[in-house]
């Protein structure tokens, strides 16, 4: 009811909608969730339409660019996103925000170079450290297709689904090393005995 109160009393606050639409997927109000995310929708238009964006502040904009993603409308999050982009601080949630919103368009160009802020976005907004630093390189294109070091950053969930583009790897490179979580060495070692597999603790 508090947010129902806070939209009667500020119709243009968007960041109302979202907390209440989320409280209605948490019930399992799909519909009510839907609907409310709807009529932030037409708000968010008219803001984005009406308004200088120079002078739309920051967290409107985030609150707008998470709503159009929330509702799948990617040109509009990406548009929300890029006036932030040109006008306001871009940190690295934004670039991640742009960036699943741009590969959810095939962008992939754009949206993959904007991913990197991954790790910057793990390390300053969840105090996780994805990246590690090794002694080579990072791999190029130019430099060809010898050797390649394949490291997971995600859980075991994404490690198993990503894993199934290790063939790819070993179909390009003469010499394939994966490193993943020690759990789950013996299940790559098993399906892929013709790389290298190291778990995390070695």
């Amino acid at each position: 009811s508090f947010y129902i109160k806070s939209i009667n009393l500020e119709t243009s606050y968007i960041g109302s909608y979202l907390a209440l639409g989320s409280i209605y997927l948490d019930l399992n109000e799909n519909e009510l969730a839907e609907s409310t995310f709807q009529k932030a929708s037409i708000v968010a238009k008219d803001i984005l339409s009406n308004s200088n964006t120079n002078n739309i502040t920051e967290v409107v904009l985030n609150d707008i660019g998470v709503l159009f993603t929330i509702l799948g409308d990617f040109a509009m999050a990406e548009k929300t996103l890029k006036i932030m982009a040109e006008n306001i601080s871009f940190n690295s949630y934004h670039k991640m925000l742009l960036s699943e919103n741009l590969l959810s368009m095939g962008k992939f160009r754009e949206g993959w170079a904007l991913y990197e802020s991954r790790f910057d976005y793990y390390l300053k907004e969840k105090k996780i450290d994805h990246y590690k630093k090794f002694p080579k390189p990072r791999w190029e294109p130019e430099m060809g297709s010898g050797k390649i070091l394949i490291w997971a950053e995600q859980g075991l969930g994404d490690q198993i689904l990503f894993g199934t583009i290790i063939k790819d790897f070993i179909i390009r490179f003469k010499k394939v090393y994966l490193m993943v979580d020690t759990r789950l060495k013996k299940h790559f070692t098993k399906n892929y005995n013709q790389i290298e597999v190291i778990g995390f603790d070695e």
